[in-house]
């Protein structure tokens, strides 16, 4: 089938931050990390123009039936990861990863801590695990994996994640093939919340998202209705508003 006129034929550049040599991420990605930084609480799915069931998202009903709206609730909850490989399984202090915590701030300054723990397993040895922090990399390393009795990497993970204010974090990793090429997986994001301070977005990452708005209203002016253009608009206006309290 023909591209079509309002779908990009290359991706945009990244500017989310990165680590190491591994290839750049599409502009979805960075669109996604710059949502959640201005306040949209955004699902984390799958969806990009690759072929049909390469990116997958995967949602945690711990042991209760399947069903589709129990699908969809657990989703909305942020019970997930996408991936184009590897496997995440790992909670949050003993909880599943996207839930969001309130919290107060502990006496004499002292720091919050919480632990992803749990295991990730992927056909072959992971290249690195980055654990991110309000979109910036908080952590990254090179894990060690074990081969299981199937053949396939087992790597434990064991990270914490120290915060002072109002935040959200994930967990994301790389599989390198032999091929070269590069699998990839990222948790839902966690969100704590304390009651003293609210996640405010950073300037840039809304800066960021306000020229997106514009590019595509200028991109689309004469292939989208009105009413589609509308939304643009709508969306245009909440950045420039979320501008003025960013940090």
């Amino acid at each position: 089938a023909n591209t079509p006129p309002w779908l990009p034929r290359q991706p945009h550049g990244l500017h989310l931050e990165l680590s190491g040599k591994l290839p750049s991420l599409t502009h979805r990605s960075r669109s996604s990390s710059c949502t959640l930084r201005a306040l949209l609480r955004a699902r984390k799915t799958g969806g990009s123009p690759v072929p049909a069931g390469f990116s997958r998202v995967y949602v945690d009903l711990g042991k209760e039936k399947f069903t589709p709206e129990l699908w969809q609730q657990r989703l909305n909850e942020g019970r997930n990861f996408v991936t184009t490989g590897p496997m995440l399984d790992l909670k949050v202090n003993n909880k599943e990863f996207g839930a969001t915590e309130q919290m107060q701030r502990r006496p004499n300054g002292l720091i919050q801590q919480h632990y992803y723990h749990g295991v990730i397993e992927s056909e072959f040895e992971l290249d690195r695990v980055d654990l991110i922090l309000d979109g910036r990399i908080f952590n990254s390393w090179t894990p060690q994996g074990v081969r299981n009795n199937a053949g396939h990497f087992v790597t434990p993970i064991e990270s914490p994640v120290m915060h002072e204010e109002s935040c959200w974090f994930a967990i994301r990793c790389f599989e390198k093939l032999p091929t070269g090429r590069v699998r990839f997986a990222h948790s839902a994001p966690t969100f704590v919340e304390y009651q003293e301070s609210a996640i405010r977005p950073r300037r840039d990452q809304v800066r960021y998202l306000i020229q997106r708005c514009e590019e595509e209203l200028a991109r689309n002016k004469d292939v989208l209705s009105e009413a589609e253009l509308a939304e643009y608009r709508e969306a245009l206006e909440f950045y420039r508003r979320q501008f003025v309290t960013a940090r």
